[in-house]
């Protein structure tokens, strides 16, 4: 803790660093400013002691400051070298602060920007400063991620997380500009048509035919017809969330649930859910409380009952379950319903999950051929 006081005029800040009690006279200047001062040796004396980074806008301060008051902080073991304060943290320093510090989301968040920390470290290295990146390196930086054999949307995905940390740089005012905030360098995830498979009612009651037990078959209907995210709303209903007498059911949502009002949702109990559901409760042990015990990856097991159910396993198990469920709720209710039950944005639905599948096309065929027939011929009589 320092303490601030009136010293011949101007200002005096005191403060006790490796046992011994040291001043500062920052010299003349409003006492608003002085207390400013304070707060910043504080920072100082605290980072010192703890062995920590200090705070990015005591930084700044630092590098406002000229050249003898470094010195003067430098002699009382404040700051290291003058020289050294002045500079702005590395590429590397800074991604590694900004992901330290980002405790409000999860930690599969911060697996994927660790990635991204990674493919940032072999390129920048460790002695780029964040404020010499220019737009010219951050467009070498997406070809190199397209020459390490990433693909386009994991790309895309990469640039994105570095346009985010270059901006948290920018709101701290290390940098003047984002590089990786150009039209040139796309950070908007594309949907991929080859991937994506509409995944048909006759389709479902196949491998749903395969499942092993209801428990599988319960997995299955949540994704399918019920829209939820596997694994992770799937494996955290509890029987609480069932609102048997409304027909609705309660998601929790740790994807997220970092954003406010969008911890949960209620969805319809729709019809095929509902019965899965009531088959697995009257299977349940008294007292139950979660719907389904946790299976931490359910993809290998969910891809093996594809199989002996006879159907070619599709890609993304999962994903699209989900999206061929977003895609009917759309078609029989309109898209601001399937968002709201499925929890997802309209832009978000309109890329990654809506799809065009054969019915619709089949029923435009339908359409086309009625209209280009002629109509009847009235049987009309007339006056002769």
């Amino acid at each position: 803790m320092a303490t601030l006081s009136r010293h011949k005029g101007g200002w005096l800040i005191q403060f006790s660093l490796s046992g011994k009690r040291k001043s500062l006279y920052p010299g003349v200047m409003p006492k608003k400013q002085a207390k400013e001062y304070q707060r910043h040796v504080e920072n100082l004396v605290s980072s010192r002691k703890s062995g920590l980074s200090i705070p990015d806008f005591t930084a700044c301060w630092l590098r406002d400051r000229d050249l003898n008051f470094l010195k003067k902080l430098h002699r009382l073991g404040l700051v290291s070298s003058p020289q050294e304060v002045t500079e702005s943290p590395t590429v590397s320093e800074f991604v590694q602060r900004y992901i330290n510090s980002r405790s409000d989301v999860k930690e599969s968040s911060k697996l994927v920007w660790g990635r991204c920390q990674g493919k940032m470290k072999l390129f920048f290295g460790d002695v780029c400063r964040i404020e010499n990146v220019t737009v010219g390196q951050a467009k070498d930086f997406r070809q190199y991620l397209i020459r390490t054999g990433l693909s386009e949307n994991t790309t895309r995905k990469m640039c994105s997380i570095a346009c985010q940390i270059f901006a948290d740089a920018m709101d701290r005012e290390l940098i003047n500009r984002n590089p990786f905030q150009v039209k040139s360098i796309p950070r908007t995830t594309r949907a991929n048509d080859e991937r994506m498979q509409f995944i048909t009612r006759d389709t479902a009651q196949k491998v749903l035919d395969a499942c092993p037990s209801s428990e599988w078959r319960l997995i299955f209907v949540l994704s399918r017809f019920g829209g939820l995210r596997c694994p992770s709303e799937v494996f955290t209903l509890t029987w609480g969330d069932v609102i048997w007498d409304r027909n609705r059911l309660r998601v929790p949502s740790p994807k997220t649930e970092h954003h406010e009002g969008h911890e949960e949702r209620m969805i319809p109990l729709f019809p095929e859910v509902r019965a899965e559901l009531e088959r697995s409760f009257d299977e349940a042990l008294e007292g139950s409380v979660q719907v389904l015990r946790r299976i931490v990856n359910p993809n290998p097991q969910m891809k093996k009952i594809v199989v002996k159910s006879g159907v070619k396993p599709w890609p993304k198990i999962f994903h699209n379950l989900r999206s061929s469920r977003q895609t009917e709720l759309t078609e029989q209710f309109g898209i601001k319903a399937a968002c709201s039950w499925l929890g997802n944005s309209i832009r978000v639905a309109d890329t990654s999950y809506l799809q065009v599948p054969d019915s619709l096309w089949d029923a435009a065929t339908e359409s086309a051929l009625l209209s280009a027939l002629p109509e009847p011929i009235s049987n009309k009589t007339g006056n002769t």
